[in-house]
């Protein structure tokens, strides 16, 4: 079964080379590869427990293309330089999305930086999380020529316990913090819209959906993802392990392809998700 998820996986890699211009303008795959600009682009991951990650067991990927962080990237958890996701438990969807951006601008320089909190409200967030998150990033930035160009955001589960009819506000307020104190009006944001749980963990998940979907209408240059057809842990709360991968291929194939504001669906699974 190994051998035959490697070779599936591998057709996708050898099919990276084709060019796909759609109908929402994406950057051919033959013009990403020759993009060299000479700052290193900045991307930010962050949110509350499924983007921290509850994928286990890293090291059973270790065959597969994205198990290895590009020559052409940096990743930074917190303030910890990481050069190797092996025995790096739970992960989250950082592998396959630091695998996909790096590859598909294979002479660019890129610089990830990772920092989410477990339980976490958007208060908490606008409360102090979000200087935390500003210095993580600062210092894995400091004397270096950057641009920052993406912002990964996955939060909301925990604020449909006690839903506050002003979350998109929160949100679009912590945004605006990064655009003003990164000087990054530009910064692109990709949401992720939390999953419709049905399993009345969660008090108001209709609410914060809406949320989260208001949030993109308003900032001009952002998208949202569905995260619905991801699966669960046990728990009925947390990605497994095999939707991490594909979580993080959604996250970078929205940066990627589509400027529209079209949500866009995440697979179930990568290996449903061609390489860019």
């Amino acid at each position: 079964m190994k051998q035959l998820l490697l070779m599936t996986l591998l057709f996708f890699v050898a099919c990276d080379d084709v060019d796909r211009t759609d109908a929402t303008g994406a950057t051919p795959a033959a013009d990403a590869a020759l993009i060299q600009e000479p700052e290193a682009w900045v991307f930010i991951l962050s949110g509350q427990s499924n983007m921290v990650g509850r994928g286990d067991n890293v090291d059973q990927y270790k065959d597969y293309p994205f198990f290895q962080i590009p020559s052409n990237a940096l990743y930074f958890a917190e303030a910890q330089n990481v050069t190797s996701h092996a025995g790096r438990n739970p992960f989250g969807p950082e592998l396959t999305l630091i695998y996909k951006l790096a590859t598909t601008f294979p002479l660019q320089k890129m610089i990830f930086i990772k920092y989410a909190v477990d339980g976490t409200t958007i208060e908490q967030w606008n409360a102090g999380l979000r200087v935390n998150l500003l210095n993580y990033v600062k210092a894995a930035t400091q004397g270096q020529d950057v641009k920052f160009k993406g912002f990964f955001w996955m939060q909301g589960e925990n604020n449909t316990i006690n839903p506050s009819p002003t979350y998109a506000d929160l949100v679009l307020d912590m945004f605006n913090y990064f655009k003003t104190n990164l000087q990054a009006p530009e910064l692109r944001f990709i949401v992720a819209r939390i999953k419709n749980y049905t399993n009345n963990t969660f008090d108001a998940v209709g609410i914060i959906r809406t949320a989260q979907e208001r949030v993109v209408a308003i900032e001009p240059n952002s998208k949202l993802i569905s995260t619905d057809l991801l699966t669960l842990l046990g728990d009925n709360l947390h990605f497994d392990g095999l939707s991490h991968l594909a979580f993080g291929g959604c996250f970078a194939k929205a940066f990627v392809e589509d400027q529209d504001k079209q949500m866009l669906t995440c697979p179930a699974r990568y290996v449903d998700t061609p390489l860019l």
